[in-house]
């Protein structure tokens, strides 16, 4: 083997070195990588689930805020119809004491 050949061996098996050191570094990074995605994956997941529990909550909430509001309307017909009744009440009292007053004239 020539001096030239023998150069362009060590030349050679330079390159082919780097290369493997090159391709070492990017399988970690590959594999780093890949983990990383891999958490992010799990985290979306987890963050999916907690979005459906929100949006059930959201939606008990809401609910309840209508029933609350039905009970509120509720009650507060119930104090109307309360008053009208004791309005009545007072009506059919003065039209009793009319008719005792006129039948004793």
């Amino acid at each position: 083997m020539t001096e030239e050949e023998r150069k362009q061996l060590k030349t050679f098996e330079g390159r082919v070195l780097l290369l493997l050191q090159e391709y070492k570094e990017q399988s970690k990074q590959l594999e780093s990588l890949r983990e990383d995605l891999e958490l992010k994956d799990i985290e979306i997941e987890l963050l999916k689930e907690e979005l459906k529990q929100s949006q059930t909550n959201y939606t008990s909430l809401k609910t309840a805020r209508m029933m609350e509001y039905s009970q509120d309307d509720v009650k507060e017909a119930r104090q109307r119809i309360t008053k009208l009744v004791r309005e009545v009440n007072k009506c059919i009292s003065l039209l009793v004491a009319d008719e005792d007053h006129a039948a004793s004239k």
